[in-house]
């Protein structure tokens, strides 16, 4: 299931977006949720205004230190994997 965000880029590629989806449900982005660029797949989160943002430093140590860590570095892995294939 995909969810309707504000159409933005991405602050890390410019990677143009009007979407987003759960990559382990089907749960609504909210504010401060994380968010995994699909080109780049560099790491952001969603701000008040479900706008894309960097994280800070201490958002990204806190997310490190997560139980969900293992899970956002496999997904990123995966697909740079799917992406060196195409290449």
């Amino acid at each position: 299931m995909s969810f309707a965000i504000p159409k933005q880029q991405c602050p890390y590629c410019g990677y143009v977006c009007d979407r987003c989806s759960h990559a382990f449900g089907d749960a609504k982005p909210k504010p401060g949720d994380v968010s995994l660029c699909f080109r780049c797949m560099e790491i952001s989160f969603f701000d008040g205004d479900m706008n894309l943002r960097r994280p800070l430093p201490i958002e990204l140590e806190n997310l490190r230190n997560s139980p969900e860590w293992e899970q956002i570095e496999q997904v990123r892995a995966d697909k740079r994997k799917v992406m060196a294939k195409r290449n």
